[in-house]
């Protein structure tokens, strides 16, 4: 990050573009997701690919994520499912989640009880990782598929970014949306995230642009 220079060579295995990443919460590991219909796991200080790639899904592996702890890992994919995996064990846990639709984005809620899904069907589920039950209505508004969605780091808040060119912000516990969307963006947000603090939300989008949103009068009408 200082020197801003590649560190080592390129990580070589997927056979298709790969479509995600993600850090494990220690930061010695990374999950990949690919369009070769597999999720693989690296190894950071050597860069060398662990154990095979993780088979299962039947289309392309859009999204991964980790559990806050670590133990698990979470992958969506263009077949409908969403599959949790044991990341010490490499194996797949239980049968995968059905979705009926392509599932873009995947974020676990910061106690890492419960899996956000954003999906070609306009609409962002709630999952419970434990029962593997869906919680509440799914949470509808966006006009456009669902590419990227995100908890809050209290886990009281979600945003979601859609093809509509929206950002939304959302109410957990009620499934209802916070406030007006953010309107800005032209065209595809690719992608959101909150900072640490949560008190703001980071936007990119298929116009070219990243935009921050202070979100503090959104969070303050959350906690009334």
């Amino acid at each position: 990050m200082e020197t801003r220079t590649p560190v080592g060579d390129p990580w070589k295995g997927h056979t298709g573009s790969v479509r995600s990443v993600a850090f494990s919460p220690d930061g010695q590991h990374v999950v990949s997701g690919s369009a070769d219909d597999t999720v693989c796991l690296w190894d950071v200080e050597s860069g060398t690919q662990i154990g095979d790639p993780w088979t299962g899904h039947e289309h392309y592996v859009w999204c991964v994520a980790y559990s806050p702890d670590g133990t698990r890992i979470a992958s969506g994919s263009r077949d409908g499912t969403l599959r949790i995996w044991d990341a010490a064990k490499h194996e797949k846990i239980g049968a995968p989640l059905e979705h009926e639709s392509t599932v873009f984005s995947v974020s676990f809620s910061p106690n890492g009880k419960q899996l956000a899904l954003g999906s070609s069907n306009r609409e962002i589920r709630l999952w419970d990782v434990e029962t593997r039950q869906q919680i509440g209505k799914p949470f509808s508004g966006h006009k456009g598929f669902v590419s990227s969605v995100c908890f809050s780091p209290d886990g009281k808040l979600l945003v979601s970014g859609s093809i509509d060119s929206m950002v939304r912000i959302w109410d957990v516990e009620t499934g209802g949306q916070v406030g007006e969307p953010l309107r800005g963006h032209n065209d595809w947000v690719q992608c959101v995230t909150f900072p640490p603090d949560g008190r703001k939300v980071a936007s990119a989008s298929e116009d070219g642009t990243i935009r921050i949103w202070e979100i503090e009068a959104y969070i303050k009408w959350s906690r009334l």
